[in-house]
């Protein structure tokens, strides 16, 4: 589809831009860690035979750091970030924002081994670099304790006569003018989604899965909901959080989820109107001192349940929130000990888990991402326009709590 029809390519999400743009972020400053070299990626997408070509001329002309190396071997290219010349030899390096090695980084480190080496370049190393989700950030970056090189030759050598004959399928696959006659299933997602779902009919198909077993829970399957045991005054707590690979702010460290909504509705005693509050940061390089604050007067110095769309996310983010305060870590251990997820029925539990990856991205991802990406400079309007947006659909967020409970 990719080389055939393009054109049919599902429309990129907010969310996935962002994952692949925090990729690209982790590789550009990982470059850092050795600096000096030269680019050898194309002018412009797709033109493989310049970079092809640069790379080929800038090892001959001794160049001992290359970005962005390509190389093409029976049909096959392949491009890594980093590959350098020590003592002679080189060692290739290809950059993650994960922060471990996946099953899916190790295949693709066995291909690229596979066109490099039988292209002629001798790599003595092929390592993985990628997050060390234990640093801490504190001044300026320390990219030696923030980046974590791992050898993967161990893994990929085994693998190196299959990916040679993998190699033979695809390229039969892909000299072919009509798609394969596969129907859609979980292969369709791992270990990413295709680019392709809807071309394919695929999201259409995984709905029809998910209904079907739905519409075959019996009556009897469904368990008797048990009482909810909530203590006034309730809270209903509605939350945002933004996270990034890279810390951006000193005590932050890789992944960190920073919270930059929080929307609350509280009601004192049964039956008495709610009282609403709310605050959603300006930009990413706000303290989130000032959400702490709001947890503290709204939640913190009061007793009561705590009402949330998903309490083990939430008892996650908290537990970040006191590693970053450990002076009021027991004060909010106090909030956790009091969170209350409403019950689901069975119909809502036994989701199909592919529809469930899929519907993933929702309007709460995307509002991170965007949120992520506010510049610092964002002109005064623009941003009351977002922040009103946030607010919105945290309200929304809340009256389903509230409508969910009085059912």
């Amino acid at each position: 589809m990719h080389k055939h029809a393009p054109q049919e390519k599902d429309v990129q999400s907010v969310e996935q831009g962002s994952i692949f743009q925090r990729g690209i972020d982790a590789g550009l400053l990982a470059q850092e860690l050795f600096p000096g070299g030269i680019d050898a990626s194309p002018d412009a997408p797709y033109l493989y035979a310049q970079s092809i070509e640069d790379t080929a001329r800038y090892m001959r002309q001794g160049h001992q750091i290359i970005y962005e190396a390509a190389f093409q071997y029976d049909g096959v290219m392949c491009a890594v970030d980093m590959l350098v010349k020590d003592n002679n030899e080189w060692t290739a390096y290809e950059v993650k924002s994960s922060t471990a090695v996946k099953p899916a980084h190790l295949q693709d480190a066995a291909l690229q081994y596979y066109v490099i080496k039988n292209s002629g370049v001798a790599i003595k190393e092929f390592a993985l670099v990628h997050i060390n989700k234990q640093y801490v950030r504190q001044g300026a970056l320390d990219l030696k304790k923030l980046f974590k090189p791992q050898s993967l030759l161990a893994d990929i050598l085994p693998a190196q006569e299959l990916i040679g004959e993998k190699i033979n399928e695809l390229l039969a696959v892909a000299r072919q003018t009509t798609t394969p006659e596969i129907e859609p299933g979980m292969q369709c997602l791992k270990p990413y989604p295709c680019d392709f779902l809807s071309f394919c009919g695929a999201m259409e198909v995984l709905q029809k899965l998910q209904d079907a077993e739905q519409s075959g829970v019996a009556v009897n399957d469904v368990p008797e909901e048990k009482e909810l045991k909530i203590k006034y005054p309730l809270h209903f707590l509605y939350t945002n959080t933004w996270l990034s690979a890279i810390p951006e702010r000193d005590g932050d460290w890789p992944y960190r989820p920073v919270y930059f909504q929080l929307q609350g509705k509280t009601i004192k005693e049964k039956n008495a109107e709610p009282s609403n509050w709310n605050y959603i940061s300006s930009n990413k390089w706000e303290s989130d001192e000032a959400n702490f604050s709001l947890l503290k007067e709204k939640l913190l110095l009061h007793e009561g349940s705590i009402i949330v769309v998903d309490k083990e996310t939430e008892s996650y983010n908290l537990s970040t929130l006191a590693k970053a305060y450990p002076k009021e870590a027991a004060a909010i251990n106090n909030i956790k000990r009091r969170l209350v997820e409403l019950p689901k029925r069975k119909t809502e539990e036994t989701k199909n888990s592919a529809v469930k990856e899929i519907n993933l991205i929702n309007s709460s991802v995307q509002a991170a991402a965007i949120f992520y990406n506010i510049p610092k400079n964002i002109p005064e309007a623009e941003k009351e326009m977002l922040q009103t947006k946030l607010k919105e659909f945290g309200d929304e967020e809340l009256q389903k709590m509230m409508k969910k409970l009085n059912d």
